[in-house]
């Protein structure tokens, strides 16, 4: 195993690649599936995928793509480059004796911190935006920033926060945490064998489809306070029980295939990238 650190700005850089890469041949499509489904979760996935396609052919998968785009360029550098740092910075602080005793600890704490900052400085903005553009009806309608902020004010950019940040913090710190013990459990499998790839392949989609399975229902409630006729109800708790009442159980993890697929696409693209360019921070290379 290779015991180097690259550089905050390498796994930052790369990062950014690796979630481009991602979104070009596959993210996109299965991006407008899940937003089309969470906004309305009374549609199956066909009746979603029909839907979607007689806006515009093929070209309406791709609507809201500008605004995927700048979140997947903004999520990959920031996300892995304040991951490494984060993750160099409690190695070399936290003592090696609470480090074993509390394994967990150090991927909750990057996880937290790193959900507080993406969602803050640009992911709530960005995911409001592009969740407005994908549920306009109107094909050649588009979401323009000055339009949004003259009418709404700047509220719009933090609308979905409390659904969005929570889904972010345990998005990634179950995945860091997940993907520690999956990574343990690898390589004391293969101990004297050899790491193969695809191992890591298998890794980084099981730890992809964890988190998929867990944050699906706060998923759906951002969607639903970001979406143009968004939910009026702001308590998190009230409005699962509105949603669950209106489109029960199978409504509200309706999109979970497509973002099993998607989160299982997205990590394998993006650790593959980072793996080739050697850009993944230490504690997550296998």
């Amino acid at each position: 195993m290779e015991d180097s650190n690259p550089s905050w700005y390498i796994s930052g850089i790369f990062g950014s690649l690796g979630q481009v890469t991602e979104l070009t041949l596959a993210g996109q499509v299965l991006s407008r599936i899940i937003t089309h489904q969470q906004a309305h979760p009374h549609l199956s996935l066909i009746r979603s995928i029909n839907s979607i396609y007689t806006q515009n052919g093929f070209l309406s998968f791709y609507k809201g793509y500008r605004w995927n785009l700048a979140m997947s360029i903004c999520k990959g550098f920031t996300r892995w480059s304040f991951n490494n740092f984060l993750f160099s910075f409690c190695d070399k602080t936290l003592p090696s004796s609470l480090q074993s005793q509390f394994s967990w600890l150090i991927p909750l704490l990057v996880g937290l911190g790193g959900a507080a900052l993406e969602t803050t400085l640009y992911l709530c903005p960005l995911e409001s935006l592009k969740t407005r553009e994908m549920t306009e009806t109107n094909w050649k309608q588009k979401t323009f920033m000055w339009q949004v902020i003259r009418a709404e004010g700047l509220r719009i950019f933090f609308r979905g926060w409390t659904g969005l940040f929570p889904r972010q913090a345990v998005t990634w710190a179950t995945y860091l945490m997940v993907y520690d013990k999956y990574r343990a459990w690898i390589i004391s499998l293969r101990r004297g064998k050899g790491i193969l790839m695809r191992d890591k392949l298998m890794l980084n989609f099981m730890t992809g489809a964890t988190a998929a399975v867990l944050t699906t229902p706060l998923d759906l409630y951002k969607t639903q306070r970001q979406k143009l006729d968004p939910i009026q109800e702001k308590n998190i708790i009230l409005s699962f029980k509105s949603l669950a009442k209106n489109y029960g159980i199978v409504g509200i993890y309706r999109s979970l295939p497509i973002r099993i697929i998607r989160s299982g696409v997205y990590a394998v693209a993006t650790f593959t990238v980072m793996d080739f360019f050697n850009a993944l921070p230490k504690r997550m290379k296998l």
